[in-house]
């Protein structure tokens, strides 16, 4: 893991990682169990727009990393004795 809760003036990356291929920006959303709609779908068009602008700027101001980019999500239910956790990679 390269960032936790990067911070820009534009917003806030939850997790930015690197691994071989990709410099992966990941969304973390999580609810209780039983909630009426998956975690993964508040991640809507708005919000991928936001995180993808918030990607680019990372870019940015990191030029040694060349690679190509890549958007996750990461869905968290929360239950009582147990939790769910989906890792959707290349969400968006």
């Amino acid at each position: 893991m390269r960032e936790r809760n990067y911070r820009c003036p534009y917003g806030e990356i939850d997790l930015v990682a690197v691994n071989e291929e990709y410099v992966v920006f990941v969304e973390v959303k999580t609810r209780a169990a039983g909630a009426p709609l998956h975690p993964s779908l508040s991640v809507n068009g708005r919000k991928q727009a936001k995180v993808r602008q918030l990607g680019e700027y990372y870019c940015a101001r990191h030029p040694e990393l060349t690679l190509q980019p890549r958007f996750d999500v990461v869905a968290v239910e929360l239950g009582r004795w147990r939790r769910k956790v989906d890792h959707v990679i290349n969400a968006f």
